[in-house]
């Protein structure tokens, strides 16, 4: 009986990896609801999995539409902007962050923090090949 719990216990842990594997391929291809289908497939068989309830959130919100955010959050975001347009990108950053204090998977907000950093980087780089 042990070995048939054992056996069970294992194929379960096979399947919910399959589908956490699934659900990341998906996620990385922008096909969200691939992502939230087995996403939610894998909280069905372990509703505390942290990382499966993560990427169903940020799945979730990157679906979003962004005319249903809130005039706090399109405020803020077109604040970041006007930063970001004028060159400081850590002040930018510091306003996309502050919409995630808000709303932590704002895709608008993930997205322009990873470009504005990237721009950083960049020109980080420059200054040292100077």
């Amino acid at each position: 009986i042990r070995k048939l719990e054992s056996q069970k216990i294992m194929a379960t842990e096979q399947v919910k990896i399959q589908h956490y594997n699934n659900g990341m391929d998906y996620f990385e291809k922008d096909d969200y609801d691939g992502a939230i289908k087995e996403m939610e497939a894998v909280l069905k068989l372990d509703p505390g999995h942290k990382q499966a309830r993560e990427y169903l959130q940020r799945s979730l919100a990157a679906k979003k539409n962004p005319m249903t955010y809130s005039k706090e959050i399109m405020d803020l975001y077109y604040q970041g902007i006007d930063f970001y347009v004028a060159g400081d990108y850590k002040k930018a950053i510091d306003v996309w962050n502050r919409i995630l204090k808000l709303d932590p998977y704002n895709n608008l907000a993930l997205k322009n923090i990873a470009d504005a950093e990237k721009k950083l980087k960049e020109l980080e780089r420059l200054k040292k090949t100077k």
